[in-house]
């Protein structure tokens, strides 16, 4: 049920998108539109008004995001631009900071913030939104691309292998110091990001060099 160890619950969702694609598929190619809607009521509905045992991995949850990829993909080239770009980054920016401090606020007893769950819908469309605009810009600048490309051929390994890393740290490091939350998530941060680029870059060089070898 994806409770082995902090995100695997999304393993849980994506084998569930897996075994309903071809249906979303089938629906998206004549309802496009109509689709897209329906999953949006779906995911505010499970967000906010419906709870049950593991329904924080059920695809119900988050099937918006699933058809809003398939959307970005059929509809890219009316989306994709500087101008858009600029607004899905500004509208970004604007609604995490506002949601962040809410629920810190809320997390204080110091303001009851009962629509977080639709804010939160909206912060993760914008932040996708603000991302897809960026990277589809970005794609095809060599430099970008030699410096992201080893890191996206692994990016499902990383996301299976970061939680050790931070289990690792959490368990058997921290728990021999006295640290402040702060000075935990910048030695976190500092870690995971370079374990993740040196196991990348040294995954890349090997197998570059492996092909050398093999061609001569």
């Amino acid at each position: 049920m994806g409770t082995l160890v902090g995100h695997f619950y999304y393993v849980i969702i994506a084998i569930q998108a897996y075994l309903i694609f071809p249906l979303l598929q089938k629906l998206f190619k004549k309802y496009d539109k109509i689709l897209l809607l329906i999953s949006l009521v779906s995911t505010i509905v499970f967000a906010k008004f419906i709870f049950f045992s593991y329904s924080d991995r059920f695809i119900g949850t988050y099937i918006l995001y699933f058809v809003l990829g398939m959307f970005f993909a059929k509809y890219n080239k009316k989306f994709v631009n500087k101008k858009y770009a600029i607004i899905s980054l500004v509208s970004f920016l604007l609604i995490g900071v506002a949601h962040l401090s809410l629920s810190y606020l809320a997390n204080m007893g110091m303001f009851k913030y009962k629509i977080s769950a639709i804010i939160n819908i909206i912060y993760v469309i914008s932040a996708t939104i603000a991302l897809y605009n960026g990277c589809k810009l970005c794609y095809k600048t060599s430099k970008l691309d030699n410096l992201v490309n080893p890191i996206n051929k692994d990016s499902y390994y990383i996301y299976l292998y970061h939680s050790l890393i931070i289990f690792i740290l959490q368990n058997e490091i921290f728990t021999k110091y006295y640290l402040t939350i702060k000075y935990k998530f910048i030695i976190s941060t500092i870690v995971l990001y370079s374990m993740i680029f040196i196991c990348c870059y040294l995954k890349n060089w090997i197998i570059k060099k492996r092909k050398e070898v093999l061609y001569e």
